[in-house]
């Protein structure tokens, strides 16, 4: 099944892959994680840079209707704890 978040279509294997991502950097940052994961599926913008504000809303909106959690402000600026329903 492919599931589409902020323009860019995912497999259950992609989402795998970032589950993978997420659990092998426990320490990083929602900046830092969502760079990893532009830069493991080429995710870019037409002038070569990184989507990582992209990708952050896709996982943000991936964990919310995985786990149908809202998250407060405050949460939203932790670090991976914000994907732990996601995964």
């Amino acid at each position: 099944m492919i599931k589409r978040y902020c323009g860019k279509n995912f497999t259950e294997n992609d989402l795998d892959e970032i589950c993978r991502i997420i659990r092998e950097n426990p320490k990083e940052h929602r900046v830092s994680l969502s760079k990893i994961v532009c830069e493991t599926f080429n995710w870019k913008k037409p002038d070569g840079g990184l989507k990582d504000m992209s990708c952050r809303v896709a996982m943000l909106k991936m964990e919310k209707s995985k786990s149908g959690i809202k998250r407060s402000d405050k949460e939203s600026k932790a670090s991976t704890k914000i994907y732990s329903h996601f995964c």
